[in-house]
């Protein structure tokens, strides 16, 4: 969540009517929705880039790649905007007119993540299916894999740090803390970045979070119990709804993914 720069200009509060509240509350949301579209077409884009890298296609093959690729990015968008609009109505709907823009100047904005069971729409796999040959597919698929594994890595080994500086580890217990936190952060690792955003881990409110998946006796053969206190108390405050929350969307997501294995 981060302070909004609103993109138009904000009319003075005393020329507000009910009209201009609505119109107001929508050229927000409107803006806001477009970022979330260039967002996802950045990242389209920056796929057809790396496939491109990877071997040469036709000049039609790739007009087609990058018309599916704005479709992708369209339908990643789609679940991001409607959650982030009934966010946006939510928190705006009680706001006195009189004191709606001084609300939006101030307003921090979630970001919300794409909830698609697979992060792959069809409109993309299909024109890769088309278009690429098999070898060209199975380098982009290889490319693909090391970079979620990286990502991967990456939040695991930040969270190790953060765990490095509060409880002093050695080489050989922070290897077994690894092991002990890789699976159960790998499982949640989707629905962490859907409830929060890409970045949690960098983030020092939502770094320490996942910890509180782990129970004590977890934890306890690498970890005494003044340190495992310790860690629990970076844990953010609330965090037994966060952590609700988040089993529910894992949940959900799962069953999503089987309905779409089914069809």
């Amino acid at each position: 969540m981060g302070r909004t720069a609103l993109e138009f200009d904000l009319p003075p509060a005393e020329n507000l009517d009910p009209i201009e509240v609505r119109r107001l509350i929508a050229r927000y949301i409107h803006s806001q929705a477009k970022g979330y579209t260039r967002d996802f077409q950045a990242r389209m884009e920056a796929s057809v880039d790396g496939i491109l890298r990877l071997g040469a296609l036709d000049g039609d093959k790739v007009a087609v790649l990058r018309t599916a690729a704005k479709g992708a990015a369209k339908a990643l968008a789609s679940n991001p905007i409607t959650n982030f609009e009934n966010w946006a109505r939510g928190s705006l709907q009680n706001v006195a007119p009189v004191d709606l823009p001084a609300r939006l100047k101030l307003i921090n904005t979630p970001r919300f993540a794409s909830h698609e069971p697979s992060e792959v729409p069809p409109v993309w796999t299909s024109a890769l299916e088309r278009i690429l040959t098999p070898e060209h597919k199975n380098a982009w698929d290889a490319e693909c894999a090391a970079v979620k594994q990286w990502n991967s890595d990456t939040k695991i080994s930040i969270l190790l740090s953060e765990i490095d500086r509060l409880v002093l580890l050695t080489a050989e217990k922070r290897a077994v803390l690894r092991e002990i936190l890789t699976p159960l952060l790998v499982e949640y690792e989707q629905d962490l970045d859907g409830m929060f955003s890409t970045g949690w881990h960098l983030q020092g409110y939502t770094s320490t979070l996942p910890l509180a998946l782990f129970t004590d006796e977890a934890l306890a053969p690498v970890l005494g119990t003044e340190e495992i206190t310790k860690l629990r108390s970076r844990i953010p405050g609330g965090y037994e709804g966060m952590l609700e929350n988040l089993k529910s969307n894992r949940k959900a997501r799962l069953k999503a993914e089987r309905d779409s294995a089914r069809k």
